[in-house]
């Protein structure tokens, strides 16, 4: 089973479909239209492309591409669409395996974490009811621990069982179903939750005498002793307080400063539960199985095989050829295992040589629709703090955007994740696989949605995916300094857990809504029935003294109607910034504008700079360097004074080859051009480049031009070499990049499926941990039971597994070795032997060299995990390293 993803072939889809721009295809049938695969916003495409929108999903072989972070599976929108705008169910097909996991994503994307859904259910006909309790949900370890929440697999869908078609829209009815909320639509209503009757909890005491013992029964007044009547008060006042705190969740508790009033923590299972819509998940789904011979029966006519071993599906269905007569045919052959488009490493340079200048305290829009909008992204943005961008929600493929428009990504340090709807988070999870750990920002409790869901989609421990990044725990009722502004968070209002912020910096401020029903009418409706704490509904009726406000604008009954933002004062809708909205919505002559997406967009704040911002931009810039990693804190002062800025126009020779070795420099803005030989290499923000000739002596090897405006960071000779001499592990760093830039081994690297992909930065990091090793023919590298000491990229030659030498030798760009042996602690043994096929060059990178370049960047580690090769570039058109500029 080890190499039999290799010996799957990999053929184009025959027969009738078509191929959807985000990833993969639709193939028509008797019950209309079946998706294979399915990818964030792909209800999109089928809107762009004027196709009927789908009920039937085919969930790929794998649900989660690691190499690219792209969800295979995001089953969200479909239902959402299907269900609350076209008043449908969909059906996903699937394993029982894929439906454990996918039930666990729906939990977390629909009702939230399990924790907030014990004992009551709400349903449509306003009347609440208290639920039979069943035992809570306890947080899952592993996605086949809910296998008992599955309910029986659903029959074939024959007419009459098969859900009621809509007519599909057209497609401006399509366009106007864009306006339509994200996640949940439904008319607009009032819910009673948990028997309330109407008094506000917080605020309501109960006065009547008429309900005391000894009551008069001639005027239903006692005449009670004052005292006593206020002792009864406190008393109730002091009961409902520690109602009001055990009805929370304790561990939630914990999410709130210590000062933070006890009795003012939200109740979030109760305000969700007020604007969810439906009782369970399964009104919006079933599942169709494939038996045990790869067969989903989805009629009597149609049907699914799943060839595992040919990595592909077959449509069937059956066809009248006379009277009484039907045969089988084969509609389509579509590929189990989905390709999605690849967005590689790159950054624009044409862009009329204008370089982003990222502000000191400002924003600049990535996407600022919704989910169901076929011509723009979902909401999005980077917050600038001090020059450092700060992603929250980031759309898929937001990297790319920005790169783009000329932004290094690599400015970008924080996520700031509000929720876990699709909308929301599907970027998120693709930005943790980029270079170098990023920090996420957010509560334990929406981190947990997050981990629970990805965990199930990419069938990986929460436990490892918890190490891909590092979690700055949000604390409400405490602020929060990032980056040199301070932020404060609060819990809106919206179906499941999810968080909006005011930042703070130079004088200046910015409001961010995040999903929220910002509805006075429902808000105080909310309080009225004893659902939100009259402070809390005090605190969303504030009025917003910001310098800028970015606010939602769904609609109802859980995002905020445009009509109450219409209505504010000029003043106000002046600082006031519209996102979540399509712009087809926006009323005519209301006042209101939405943020304009893109870099040349990018919203400003006038603030002055703290004294110490240009320090915080140079010791931030030199810590990308591999080469000062091992500095220590003693030498920051001595950098500081060491470095000088230095800028060049477009065009400018920095470097040129055969020159004396003066200075070493790192790209602050802009972009170089450096050529070695045949090899050209386009550096960013963070590369740094001229120290070879300082350390290993001679003359400059390399020509290096400007081909943007640029501005980099210089040490002269002296300095560098000050900085660098008593680090043993800088110097070593260094004379191993010499060693293998001497080599092919850039070239090799570009020949693999993984390595390919990686950004300069990151190829030098693995430069610098490689070293070349001859292999005599029929020589062994290692045998099964052997430590995992090692492992290999082949450079020239072939290798083999001993254990099946009939498949096709693995040659040069392919890496070899034992990935969870190697990165244990200490290593396990191999499960394999290789052997040479012939006299071979290798480039051998010991386990804890891996293991520690792994650590700074977790997106390589997981599209290495569980695999004992990484292959070379296959049934591929290969480029030659040199038709392409790297990055």
């Amino acid at each position: 089973m080890m190499f039999s993803k290799r010996k799957s072939i990999r053929f184009n889809p025959e027969g009738d479909y078509t191929e959807l721009p985000r990833g993969g295809y639709v193939v028509p049938s008797k019950l209309g239209g079946i998706q294979f695969g399915v990818p964030p916003e792909t209800i999109k495409d089928s809107m762009a492309l004027k196709i009927d929108v789908p009920t039937i999903y085919v969930f790929p072989e794998e649900l989660w591409d690691r190499k690219t972070g792209i969800n295979a599976a995001e089953a969200e929108f479909p239902a959402y669409f299907n269900y609350f705008i076209l008043k449908r169910k969909v059906s996903f097909v699937c394993t029982k395996e894929q439906e454990q996991r996918i039930r666990i994503v729906f939990q977390e994307t629909l009702l939230g974490p399990p924790e907030f859904n014990t004992g009551i259910v709400v349903n449509n006909n306003n009347n609440s009811t208290e639920a039979s309790k069943p035992s809570p949900i306890k947080k899952q370890t592993s996605s086949s621990s809910l296998s008992t929440l599955s309910p029986p697999s659903s029959p074939p869908l024959s007419p009459q069982s098969q859900p009621p078609l809509v007519k599909q829209p057209s497609q401006q009815q399509l366009e106007e179903l864009a306006t339509m909320d994200t996640c949940h639509y439904h008319h607009h209503h009032h819910q009673e939750v948990n028997g309330h009757d109407g008094e506000d909890s917080t605020n309501s005491t109960n006065t009547n005498t008429n309900d005391h013992e000894g009551r008069s029964d001639t005027n239903g007044i006692q005449n009670i002793d004052t005292q006593q009547i206020i002792d009864q008060q406190q008393q109730q006042q002091q009961q409902q307080q520690q109602e009001d705190s055990t009805d929370v969740d304790e561990e939630f508790q914990k999410e709130f400063s210590s000062t933070f009033p006890r009795g003012e923590i939200p109740n979030l299972e109760k305000e969700c539960k007020y604007l969810r819509t439906f009782n369970s998940v399964d009104e919006l789904f079933d599942f169709i199985l494939f038996d045990d011979n790869g067969i989903a029966k989805l009629s009597d006519d149609v049907e699914i095989h799943f060839q595992e071993d040919q990595s592909l599906f077959k449509v069937l269905q059956l066809e009248e050829t006379g009277k009484d007569n039907k045969v089988q045919t084969l509609v389509a052959t579509i590929p189990s295992k989905i390709l999605f488009p690849d967005m590689i490493n790159s950054i624009s340079t044409i862009n009329d040589n204008k370089i982003f200048d990222p502000p000191t305290f400002g924003i600049t829009i990535i996407g600022s629709s919704h989910g169901f909008d076929p011509k723009k992204s979902t909401t999005g943005f980077v917050l600038w703090i001090n020059k450092r961008g700060i992603m929250v929600d980031p759309p898929l493929n937001s990297s790319s955007f920005l790169q783009s428009q000329g932004v290094p990504t690599r400015m970008v340090d924080h996520i700031i994740l509000t929720h876990c709807h699709a909308d929301h988070d599907s970027g998120t999870f693709q930005k943790l696989l980029e270079e170098y750990q990023i920090t996420v920002v957010t509560t334990p409790t929406i981190l947990g949605s997050f981990l629970r869901k990805y965990g199930a989609l990419s069938n990986l421990s929460t436990d490892l995916l918890r190490r891909l990044f590092i979690f700055r725990p949000v604390m409400i009722g405490e602020p929060m300094i990032i980056s040199g502004a301070e932020f404060r968070f609060f819990y809106t209002i919206h179906t499941i857990p999810t968080i909006s912020f005011e930042v703070f910096y130079g004088g200046k401020s910015i409001f961010y809504s995040g999903d929220t029903c910002y509805d006075p009418n429902r808000i105080k409706d909310m309080n009225k029935r004893g659902i939100m704490k009259t402070s809390r509904m005090k605190f969303f009726l504030r009025p917003w003294n910001h310098t800028v406000v970015l606010h939602e604008a769904g609609v109802p009954p859980i995002h905020t109607p445009v009509s109450v933002l219409r209505a504010l004062p000029d003043e106000v809708k002046n600082r006031l910034y519209l996102v979540h909205i399509s712009e087809h919505t926006l009323p005519v002559g209301s006042g209101l504008k939405i943020a304009k997406e893109g870099v040349a967009h990018t919203l400003s704040l006038d603030v002055m700079k703290s004294s110490h911002s240009e320090a915080v931009d140079i010791l931030k810039l030199v810590e990308s360097v591999d080469i000062f990693r091992s500095i220590p804190l003693t030498q920051a002062c001595e950098i500081l004074q060491t470095a000088t800025k230095r800028k060049y126009s477009q065009g400018s020779v920095i470097i040129a080859r055969d020159t004396e070795p003066d200075a070493f420099y790192v790209v602050a803005s802009g972009v170089v051009c450096v050529n070695i030989g045949e090899l050209k290499k386009n550096l960013i923000v963070g590369d740094y480049f001229g120290e070879m000739s300082l350390v290993m002596g001679g003359l400059r090897s390399a020509n290096v031009q400007a081909v943007t405006d640029v501005e980099v960071l210089s040490f002269n000779k002296e300095d560098f070499l000050s900085i660098t001499r008593n680090s043993a592990e800088s110097i070593q760093f260094i004379t191993r990049l010499w060693e293998m830039r001497n080599e092919k081994s850039w070239e090799t690297m570009s020949l693999n499926s993984v390595f390919s992909r990686c950004t300069n930065s990151q190829k030098t990091a693995i430069q610098s941990i490689l070293v070349r090793e001859l292999v005599k023919k029929d020589e062994t590298l290692w045998c099964k039971g052997d430590e995992a000491l090692f492992g290999c990229l082949v450079a020239e030659g072939s290798f083999v597994f001993k254990e099946d030498d009939s498949l096709e030798s693995f040659s040069q760009g392919s890496f070899l070795g034992d990935i969870n042996a190697m990165t244990t602690q200490p290593p396990s043994i191999h499960k394999t032997t290789v052997v040479a096929k012939e006299e071979s060059v290798i480039y051998k990178v010991l386990s804890q060299d891996l293991i520690k370049f792994f650590s700074n960047n977790p997106g390589i580690q997981l599209a290495f995990l569980d695999t004992i090769f990484v292959d070379a570039l296959r049934d591929q058109v290969q480029q030659l390293v040199n038709s392409k500029l790297t990055y």
